[in-house]
């Protein structure tokens, strides 16, 4: 027996038709791959949140900036470069990466997160001193300087869950995090703002 729909059901099916969109758009199905990019395109849930984290180190500079940082936007495109490094689960810098700077972090299994891993970048400030343009003796701070690089516009990052070429002893599962910027920071003797 056929049932006539309602106008709840009618509801219901709108409903339901504008979150899958959603989650379609969201996921990028149904999308033309030809489609421009978009400035701030979402980012995958396992980077979630790497823009805003970003833009937050970039606003709290020490001394700061005048002007103002400008903030990244996500790109898709540098997004995929980072992606499919971080899938090579090799922790080293990518050298195939054309004009891109890269900042890179490795973790033991899943100890991991894009908050973890902008906070280890953004305690390199501590060993960054502005004035000398220099990082403190046998100490890194060019994550660090990466992040906060004036020049740099666009932003994109992926991580992989690798179980080869793993660099901790012990430890097979490990998680490797990569960003990319564009254009590139860290050129020498110039500070980063």
């Amino acid at each position: 027996m056929n049932s006539v729909p309602t106008a709840a059901d009618g509801h219901q099916w709108i409903r339901h038709t504008l979150v899958l969109a959603a989650l379609l758009w969201m996921t990028g199905c149904g999308r033309q791959e030809t489609m421009p990019e978009m400035a701030n395109e979402l980012e995958p849930p396992s980077v979630a949140g790497m823009t805003v984290q970003h833009n937050s180190i970039r606003a709290a500079v020490d001394p700061p900036a005048e002007p103002a940082l400008d903030p990244l936007t996500w790109s898709s495109e540098v997004a995929a470069t980072a992606r499919n490094w971080a899938a090579q689960c090799r922790f080293e810098h990518n050298s195939n990466r054309g004009r891109l700077g890269e900042n890179i972090a490795a973790f033991t299994d899943s100890t991991g997160s894009a908050d973890e891993t902008l906070q280890q970048w953004a305690a390199e400030s501590a060993d960054y001193d502005w004035a000398s343009n220099r990082c403190a003796a046998g100490r890194v701070c060019g994550h660090y300087t990466q992040v906060v690089w004036r020049g740099s516009r666009r932003l994109g990052c992926g991580m992989a869950e690798c179980t080869t070429g793993s660099p901790f002893e012990g430890f097979e599962r490990w998680q490797l995090w990569v960003c990319n910027y564009d254009p590139p920071g860290n050129v020498e003797r110039q500070r980063p703002y």
